[in-house]
């Protein structure tokens, strides 16, 4: 996800997203093989060859070659969805250690730096 201000609208960040990551929740040993036969099955379904194909095509995704040993899967978009008016975070707090948000349908999430994970970033 990458955002920037709206030009139009003070206090709105416009967000596209261009890429992520699905993993497994749990590392049991017997979910994790079957979300790797599910996500990394030698031979696929039709429907799962037509949706990879629709994906590709209309948002430009692509999924990592390789499966991570813990399971993760990695995409990434060549064309972003999102943008100006489309999704969006309007700010409606934000300080030092806390930031209040609302996102385009409604939510609201509020969001606060954790002290020892901050601590660990590098910029």
């Amino acid at each position: 996800i990458y955002c920037i201000p709206d030009p139009k609208v003070p206090n709105r960040l416009s967000l596209w997203f261009a890429g992520g990551a699905l993993e497994i929740l749990e590392e049991n040993p017997a979910d994790l093989e079957k979300w790797k036969k599910l996500f990394y099955a030698k031979k696929k379904e039709p429907l799962q060859v037509a949706n990879a194909l629709a994906s590709r095509l209309l948002v430009g995704a692509r999924t990592s070659e390789t499966i991570l040993k813990d399971g993760t899967l990695t995409y990434e978009l060549d064309r972003p969805i999102g943008g100006h008016g489309q999704v969006y975070n309007d700010i409606l707090y934000s300080d030092n250690t806390l930031r209040i948000v609302r996102g385009h349908n409604g939510s609201i999430y509020v969001f606060t730096r954790v002290p020892a994970v901050f601590e660990k970033i590098r910029f």
